[in-house]
């Protein structure tokens, strides 16, 4: 499974995450893989924690403004494409 974290740049919620982080593993175990925008701040404190708890962890760039949902996916848009054809996946 696929959790796609993604925040302000300047927040930083360590403690937040690593908490996020444990829930997240207790309930689907350890086979998730963290995906974030490589920024600063949120996406940074959950790649953190994701790799302290041993997850796999992919930094996937994309500009700070994705809302062109119909694009083709490409190295800068690989959020806004995961969210698009992931994003309305619930458990």
């Amino acid at each position: 499974m696929r959790i796609i974290v993604t925040g302000d740049r300047f927040w930083v919620c360590p403690q937040l995450a690593a908490a996020v982080v444990k829930r997240l593993v207790d309930r689907y175990g350890p086979e998730i893989v963290i995906v974030h925008g490589d920024a600063t701040g949120v996406d940074e404190c959950f790649g953190r924690a994701a790799k302290g708890y041993g997850l796999t962890v992919e930094a996937a760039w994309t500009k700070p403004n994705c809302s062109n949902r119909t694009r083709s996916p490409h190295k800068r848009d690989r959020l806004c494409w995961a969210f698009q054809n992931y994003g309305d996946e619930t458990s």
